[in-house]
């Protein structure tokens, strides 16, 4: 369990995706905005990289020795030990289409010593268009609110195979190679597109299964960890690994992880 460093981080993370979420509103109107693509070909807008801006100067003034990772603006170290993962708008293509599926993300990293990389022990995924919000720190327990309502504890379903199972993945462009996802469609009970991490949400409150996901950035996935953990879920990449720098993942309810595992490692090249 972690003591106030995290805790006040995580309350501040909180305060940083309402604010940021609520920049993005407004922008959500479809045909409103346009975009730049950047090297790999994925959407950014104004409104990305306005909320990026805003989170980051947030963070600054109350955490000023905090790095901070970000999709738009990169990696900036600090000196404190701790870092936060930043997705201002995961999710790009449904803000600008006006679906209200998209996300704001933050992962508060724990770095060891003389090490790039470390242990997400909070995260934060909101959803601002739809006024609903997801947290937890390792030991904590995870929350779930919805609007002005109180939060309550956040828990995956209890799906014991994937024969039962709904899976979701945003969109086979995301799979280098279809085979694994038509293995998992036919292996599960159902498929659904709830796209990029809301269908995390989903999963973290007991309305989806499972989630599997390809070329993922370690913004896309920062908080899912110990959301996940903490709502008695599981996640890990397609090598079973535990990390948020990685660039695939598995996201479920723990009891079909196993199965999903065994799938795109036997499927897919890993």
């Amino acid at each position: 369990m972690h003591g106030p460093a995290v805790t006040d981080r995580l309350e501040h993370a909180i305060k940083c995706a309402h604010a940021g979420g609520e920049f993005t509103l407004e922008y959500f109107k479809p045909g409103v905005i346009g975009a730049d693509h950047k090297a790999d070909g994925s959407p950014v807008t104004v409104a990305d990289r306005g909320c990026e801006r805003l989170i980051r100067d947030r963070i600054q003034e109350a955490f000023p020795d905090d790095g901070i990772l970000g999709e738009e603006f990169g990696d900036e170290p600090g000196r404190s030990g701790y870092r936060w993962i930043i997705d201002p708008i995961d999710g790009t293509f449904s803000f600008m289409h006006g679906v209200p599926l998209y996300t704001t993300l933050i992962g508060i990293e724990k770095l060891e010593t003389n090490h790039e990389q470390g242990e997400i022990v909070a995260g934060v995924i909101r959803a601002p268009a739809l006024d609903e919000l997801v947290y937890a720190h390792t030991g904590g327990g995870a929350w779930h609110a919805v609007g002005n309502e109180s939060p309550m504890p956040a828990r995956v379903t209890q799906t014991p195979t994937l024969s039962a199972a709904t899976v979701s993945t945003t969109s086979l462009d995301y799979w280098d190679d279809p085979a694994g996802w038509l293995a998992i469609d036919s292996a599960c009970k159902h498929t659904r597109g709830w796209a990029d991490a809301y269908a995390v949400l989903l999963i973290a409150t007991g309305r989806c299964d499972a989630a599997v996901e390809g070329n993922v950035h370690p913004w896309d996935v920062a908080p899912f960890g110990p959301i996940m953990s903490e709502a008695g879920g599981r996640f890990t990449d397609w090598r079973g690994r535990t990390t948020a720098h990685t660039d695939t993942a598995i996201v479920s309810n723990g009891l079909i992880h196993d199965e999903l595992l065994g799938i795109v490692t036997k499927h897919v090249s890993v």
